[in-house]
């Protein structure tokens, strides 16, 4: 048997808080609509006043894309314990939860 317990958007009504309206809608409006909006739309703010004198810097001459990060990493598909070396390691390895266990600077930290 159920509880009679209903929630709506995380919020706990029982049945004797749901209570059915007392009267029906109006067969009519009490008002004619307005036709203009009830609150007032503000402005938009004014663009500025002319642009700035002088365009930025130049960017820098750096890489627009990240050094390639080779490692040592244990291959978790092959059927012995193998290292690999290289930047073809599955991406989760590089997470701050997996990096420590997984990533390694040469073979033998990898392989140990």
């Amino acid at each position: 048997m159920g509880t009679g317990v209903v929630y709506i958007d995380d919020v706990q009504f029982s049945p004797l808080q749901l209570t059915l309206p007392t009267n029906g809608p109006s067969p009519s409006p009490t008002k004619a609509p307005s036709p203009s909006p009830t609150e007032p739309i503000p402005p938009s703010p004014s663009p500025t006043k002319a642009p700035s004198p002088s365009p930025t810097k130049a960017p820098s001459p750096s890489p627009t894309a990240l050094a390639e990060r080779k490692y040592w990493y244990p291959d978790i598909h092959a059927n012995k314990n193998w290292c690999v070396h290289g930047s073809d390691f599955p991406s989760w390895m590089d997470t701050d939860a997996h990096r420590s266990n997984n990533l390694f600077g040469s073979m033998g930290d990898c392989c140990s």
